[in-house]
């Protein structure tokens, strides 16, 4: 048989004949394949669904670290100092996982106490009912300029949506789930005002 090189190559009629295995390694064995794909497919274990509740708050909390650094933007590689108010029934939980957040978070967790004041210099997020500030992002002057304007866009807010609500033909003649949902955005402007 010919080679590409116009040559003829007796080899490769001979290894076409051989029988199986043949050209194998000498001193390796073959025998019946044990391979993940013959073996019977995993079942899973029992599963601890408090845990994955758990760390599913803890992703949220990650999750809120990163969005205020972003938000801030803050660099990549740079570390930002968090302090945790914790929801109750995770005071614990994100102790134990403090390695995690910080890792994935790029921050240091300062303080993990539902006593923590928010520090004066702080961003401030929510996550998982826990409240979370992030040290040395805001320029007070600046913080508290955008805290104003905010407070006088959901006045404005408020008092569109109570006098949509004290109109007695919008209440009359509009569909009732358009009633709720402007009462629903009432609660959470007043919600948010109040906050700050």
């Amino acid at each position: 048989e010919r080679g590409l090189d116009g040559w003829i190559n007796p080899g490769i009629d001979a290894r076409s004949k051989a029988p199986p295995n043949a050209h194998a390694m000498p001193d390796v064995g073959v025998g019946v394949s044990k391979r993940a794909m013959t073996a019977a497919w995993p079942t899973p274990g029992k599963t601890d669904d408090s845990a994955e509740q758990t760390f599913g708050k803890i992703q949220e909390i990650i999750t809120a670290i990163r969005n205020v650094r972003s938000e801030y933007k803050v660099e990549p590689r740079k570390s930002v100092i968090v302090s945790i108010k914790p929801a109750p029934e995770l005071g614990s939980a994100i102790d134990e996982l403090k390695p995690v957040i910080e890792l994935l978070g790029t921050c240091t967790l300062k303080t993990v106490d539902a006593g923590t004041p928010a520090p004066t210099d702080s961003a401030k997020a929510s996550a998982a009912g826990c409240e979370l500030f992030v040290e040395g992002l805001v320029d007070q002057a600046a913080e508290q300029q955008r805290v104003d304007k905010r407070r006088e866009e959901l006045k404005k807010t408020i008092s569109s949506l109570n006098g949509r609500l004290a109109n007695k033909g919008y209440i009359a003649k509009a569909p009732p789930a358009l009633v709720q949902e402007t009462q629903a955005q009432l609660a959470a402007a007043e919600a948010e005002l109040a906050k700050l």
